[in-house]
């Protein structure tokens, strides 16, 4: 009992509790292992300031109060800032930072001048320890769990009827807007490329999307289903993204291509079964992210940062750290693709999903990089030119890569596919958003199999159908308009 009422563990505490809430909240996201990591980092830091405080006030108890106040601040600091914001008066930085700030300065100030650190130990101690507890003992109790993910309406399949597998290979370009949308929007005529794929035995299926944020639309998808509660002008945020990102992990396509006897390889910024995300976080929170991205200086980055990639506060340091693994995401997609093409023993499912058009505009349409400059200059995002450069930078990409894979597997479905079309001012009025492509090689066809009306929700359900000699129901092909916060 003495010991925790002089004892200022709930510095260090802090850091355990940071660590174990957060993989509460994001269990199934992150790994101990990671969690870990990211807890040693977080222990080091607060003890390198609380011994310079130490050094500073020579009072061991006031030190460690004074760490924990910073550290508290700076590890909650996006639940401080939310909070805050939600008074009018002070949803902006420049009046929330120096109220932050007076508020962090005279609390010090009080407790120094009336010994109040001194009776907060006891509770602070006593507080933080039974918060671990809590913690780490529902983490455990999930953990043991054993219940299984159960899908609405779940696409039941008879096994026994599949007897030819051909290995799969589903190429997602993200942002890839159809050939209506570009006539209409960028007064672009993309039919010359759509001959390039009938050249080369592709059929182009007549397809819509049915959400244009991407998670919920490869969710749908890798489900075959739609999301339950999301209705049209439902807002959406980090928790319905997260549960979009587990229900593709688990999601009943991938499990389905496994009990047909099929190897599942994913090489894109979601992690399917055991294939981990290749990455792009900037897109998704995943692995340490879903901790770190509550403090202070990723949260300030997020809010501010953009406003330092382009104008005269330009900084080539916030370019950089923006783009971060982006300008190497898709070549590392595209090299570990068609590297399973000389690595086959069972039939094979891959996965890859391609960070392109979509912004940031990389290349331009002769594979150049383009420069900085232009990749960030003021609203780059809505340049259609740029959209319209990069995508025919795609065009031929896709096209090498599908014939990559006709030359090694000839046999082979190819699926090229986008997740929603291109989103600008004024689209989600216009509907162009839900606009998109898809185009599909060796696929079987069957005439009693219209695809007249086919959207992404019934993309698998028909290829089962027809080249796995399935009998799924279709459902009404519909568009659900969604609001991110």
């Amino acid at each position: 009992m003495n010991f925790l009422k002089s004892k200022p563990i709930y510095t260090f505490l802090l850091a355990a509790f940071f660590c174990l809430h957060g993989a509460l909240e994001n269990f199934g996201f992150i790994s101990f292992a990671e969690a870990t990591e990211v807890f040693i980092y977080v222990i080091i830091a607060i003890t390198i300031f609380f011994y310079i405080f130490y050094f500073t006030t020579k009072s061991f108890i006031f030190s460690a109060f004074i760490t924990f106040i910073l550290a508290a601040v700076y590890l909650f600091f996006e639940v401080i800032k939310n909070a805050v914001f939600k008074i009018d008066f002070f949803n902006r930085y420049v009046l929330f930072l120096p109220l932050l700030i007076v508020s962090i300065l005279l609390l010090i100030f009080l407790f120094k001048k009336y010994k109040w650190f001194y009776k907060v130990t006891f509770f602070l101690n006593v507080l933080l320890i039974v918060y671990c507890v809590l913690d780490a003992g529902l983490i455990i109790k999930i953990q043991m769990s054993t219940q299984k993910i159960v899908y609405q309406n779940p696409v039941v399949l008879n096994e026994k009827l599949v007897k030819h597998k051909p290995n799969v290979y589903l190429l997602l370009f993200d942002e890839y807007a159809g050939l209506q949308s570009l006539k209409d929007s960028f007064n672009y005529d993309n039919s010359p490329f759509y001959e390039q794929l009938r050249n080369d035995s592709f059929q182009i299926m007549p397809i819509f999307s049915n959400y244009s944020i991407t998670a919920f639309s490869m969710s749908s998808l890798f489900q075959m289903n739609y999301l339950k509660n999301l209705q049209n002008t439902t807002t959406v945020g980090w928790k319905q993204t997260q549960q979009c990102m587990l229900d593709i992990k688990n999601a009943p396509v991938f499990n389905h291509f496994k009990n047909f006897g099929y190897d599942v390889k994913s090489f894109s910024m979601f992690e399917v079964l055991d294939n981990k995300s290749l990455g792009a976080n900037q897109f998704l929170l995943a692995h340490h992210r879903v901790l770190t991205h509550k403090m202070f200086h990723n949260v300030f980055l997020k809010d501010v940062g953009f406003n330092f990639t382009n104008g005269r506060f330009a900084s080539l340091f916030f370019q950089k750290l923006f783009l971060a693994d982006l300008p190497a995401y898709s070549n590392t997609a595209e090299s570990k693709m068609l590297n399973t093409l000389e690595n086959k023993t069972n039939p094979q499912f891959v996965y890859t999903h391609f960070l392109m058009p979509h912004y940031p505009f990389l290349y331009d349409s002769s594979g150049n990089k383009n420069a900085l400059q232009t990749i960030f200059k003021d609203r780059a995002w809505l340049v259609k030119e740029d959209y319209i450069s990069y995508l025919k930078y795609c065009n031929k990409k896709m096209v090498e890569m599908e014939r990559k894979i006709i030359e090694k597997d000839p046999g082979a479905i190819i699926i090229l596919l986008s997740d929603h079309g291109f989103r600008y001012e004024g689209s989600h009025n216009d509907k162009s958003e839900f606009n998109n492509f898809c185009a599909v090689r060796n696929l079987s066809t069957s005439n009693n199999h219209s695809t007249a009306t086919i959207s992404n929700v019934n993309l698998f359900r028909y290829i089962f159908n027809t080249t796995y000699k399935q009998s799924i129901p279709y459902l009404t092909d519909s568009m659900v308009f969604l609001k991110e916060q």
